[in-house]
């Protein structure tokens, strides 16, 4: 199982093999199969037909079903961690930076293809436990550090006067996620939501955080 570290070296590594290239292929058409059959009905062989491989060729690149969708997961949080580097990365004032990871991360999570897959997620990690630890690692829990780290330098910086950098990053993050992960996976046939709502709930929610933390740029 990749942890969020190994992600993020693979990602720096620069050109992609023809290996990796291969892999990642499979793994787009395997995530077609998974949203169409769902995670327990979905084998090898189906993926193997649908990337227009072998069983062999995909054992290759993932010991198992568990890790062809793991990587499938990865890959679909790709584009969103890269868009939540940069901003954390960047010097601009810190509201403006809270506002662009929010819609980042809501947009990322309310988006179909990746409600579909969290809700494969939480119906399998009951017998699949590794699926669950693996997208906590890669999604919430390594947006919560990488959060935790940028209110951390903030604060020495005097830009944040928050005492406990880690939980206003959980207390950040729960109030731009809270309402809407509950609706999307227990009634996806009624959620919807559009960018406009999105864009007004994440500006109300870091509202809130400047406020109580005084956060600034």
């Amino acid at each position: 199982m990749s942890s969020a570290a190994e992600i993020d070296r693979r990602a720096a590594r620069g050109p992609i093999p023809r290996g990796a290239r291969r892999r990642a292929e499979i793994a787009r058409a395997a995530e077609q199969v998974f949203l169409q059959h769902g995670f327990a009905e979905t084998t090898m062989q189906m993926v193997a037909l649908a990337a227009g491989s072998s069983k062999e060729t995909l054992y290759r690149h993932f010991g198992s079903k568990e890790d062809l969708f793991i990587e499938v997961v990865n890959a679909r949080n790709n584009e969103v961690r890269q868009v939540l580097d940069a901003n954390l990365a960047s010097e601009g004032p810190i509201p403006i930076v809270l506002r662009s990871v929010g819609i980042a991360l809501l947009d990322c999570m309310c988006s179909p293809t990746v409600v579909a897959l969290a809700r494969m997620i939480v119906n399998e990690t009951h017998r699949h436990p590794a699926l669950g630890e693996a997208f906590y690692a890669m999604a919430p829990g390594r947006t919560l550090q990488k959060l935790t780290g940028y209110l951390a330098e903030a604060r020495a910086r005097g830009e944040f006067t928050g005492d406990d950098p880690e939980r206003a990053a959980e207390i950040f993050t729960g109030s731009i996620m809270g309402k809407f992960v509950p609706l999307m996976l227990f009634t996806p046939h009624a959620f919807a939501i559009t960018p406009a709502q999105i864009e007004r709930h994440v500006t109300e929610a870091v509202a809130v955080f400047v406020a109580r933390y005084g956060a600034r740029g």
